[in-house]
């Protein structure tokens, strides 16, 4: 039963895995397509700044690719195993099975707010790293200028 389970699990990791990385490439490759397309005008306000649209192109497509690719097969394998377990115990000790059963809606309520409390986590995530993406592009900005000014002083200095 053990080895089953490992050959199943490393099946199902194998495959959800893969189709959640194709679907978060072919996500970033259209939204940077996307992107590109965009009049020059649009990234004058601040929100488009790049920091942001680099921040927002990093975690948008992983996120997607969190929903879908193994979160979304752990959920499938964990309502197979509440069904299956649930016809198992029906079947052999169905007296068990039906004290277990009152629990099962505290399980999934547990489940569902657990959801709900990581995507409010990752939303202030996702805000924090935009900023601190603002911000280091500024800071790369200005040392960009001011390694301009420094050559240009080189230069006058030495003529």
């Amino acid at each position: 039963m053990g080895v089953c389970c490992l050959a199943f699990n490393s099946i199902e990791g194998y495959v959800f895995g893969r189709s959640g990385e194709a679907l978060t490439k072919r996500l970033r490759s259209q939204a940077f397509r996307s992107i590109l397309r965009q009049e020059v005008n649009f990234f004058d306000q601040p929100n488009h700044s790049t920091g942001v649209l680099c921040a927002r192109l990093a975690s948008d497509a992983s996120a997607v690719q969190g929903a879908t690719g193994l979160r979304f097969g752990s959920i499938l394998e964990h309502l197979f195993t509440i069904v299956f377990g649930t016809i198992v115990g029906l079947f052999y000790s169905w007296r068990l099975t039906l004290c277990m059963l009152p629990f099962i809606p505290f399980i999934i309520i547990a489940g569902v707010l657990q959801i709900h409390l990581t995507t409010r986590i990752v939303k202030k995530q996702k805000h924090i790293q935009e900023n601190i993406n603002k911000v280091l592009l500024f800071f790369y900005d200005e040392y960009q200028l001011v390694c301009v000014f420094f050559f240009c002083l080189v230069i006058l200095v030495n003529n």
